[in-house]
């Protein structure tokens, strides 16, 4: 509330109208996954459904974990048999797919999760792997300097490359109110896109550096904080995890066709059996 997005034109500095946005097929996608085109409370529903996904993952592992059987039952549980059919066959494919995909479900799972309640999910992460307090050093304020001339945009990118050298500038964020630092971005070579960046609090006052935020230097809990939409959307991690992540998404629809037909065999085969057992 209060701000306003202005596009302008970097070679005339021209203001650009923006067009009309439409409702393009990704855009209503991406709505769906993120909210169910509900708001507020689509989006705490798609929380809920990331923590229920989160407990099936759990829960399947400890259902699937061979209890006995020495090698044998590993290699059972770990394979699928091809040539078995019917009830066998996808008990195979729903309990091998599932241990094989464990990690980037559960991963993918845990970070929607963030997304959508990041404060609570925060709060957890920081109980099991407790980290410093970088909050006042966030909120640090821009005290007046000696002559009363602020440093300007460019002197403040400069300013961080200077003091960090080796790195590359990415963005800049302009304070939202007076007596705030400017934030610079920064990232180093070999940066790839959804890697957490280094940021850097300028104070335009002063014209010093007032904080940095180096991920390099961060815990393990702020680590994994920061590191969450990147893992969700599958980005910083090379191709690998892109094609992980994305193939993770057909994970919900495979395990929900062969936990039904399971469940239908079972169903259908529930009289022959107790039949037989009468006998």
């Amino acid at each position: 509330p209060g701000r306003t997005r202005v596009l302008i034109d970097p070679r005339t500095l021209d203001v650009v109208t923006p067009g009309p946005r439409r409702n393009s097929a990704i855009r209503v996608v991406r709505r769906i996954h993120e909210n169910l085109m509900s708001g507020r409370t689509g989006r705490a529903l798609v929380g809920w459904m990331g923590l229920a996904a989160l407990l099936l993952g759990v829960s399947g592992l400890i259902l699937w974990w061979p209890r006995g059987g020495g090698l044998p039952g590993w290699k059972a549980a770990l394979s699928i048999r091809w040539s078995a059919k019917g009830l066998l066959f996808h008990r195979d494919l729903h309990a091998a797919v599932g241990f094989w995909s464990l990690t980037v479900f559960l991963v993918v799972s845990f970070t929607g999760i963030y997304l959508v309640f990041p404060d609570a999910t925060r709060s957890v992460i920081m109980a099991v792997t407790p980290a410093p307090d970088r909050g006042e050093a966030a909120a640090s304020r821009a005290e007046p300097g000696i002559d009363g001339r602020p440093l300007g945009l460019d002197g403040a990118v400069a300013l961080a490359l200077e003091k960090i050298p080796g790195s590359r500038f990415r963005q800049a964020r302009l304070p939202a109110r007076p007596g705030r630092p400017i934030r610079i971005r920064l990232v180093r070579s070999g940066h790839q896109r959804g890697e957490p960046a280094i940021t850097a609090l300028v104070d335009p006052q002063r014209r010093s550096l007032s904080a940095v935020f180096d991920p390099r230097d961060f815990s393990l809990g702020e680590r994994i904080i920061v590191w969450q939409r990147a893992l969700h959307a599958g980005l910083g991690l090379g191709w690998t995890w892109r094609t992980l992540v994305f193939l993770s998404g057909l994970l919900p629809a495979l395990f929900a066709v062969t936990g039904v037909a399971m469940w239908w065999i079972k169903r259908r085969q529930g009289p022959q059996i107790a039949a037989r057992r009468g006998e």
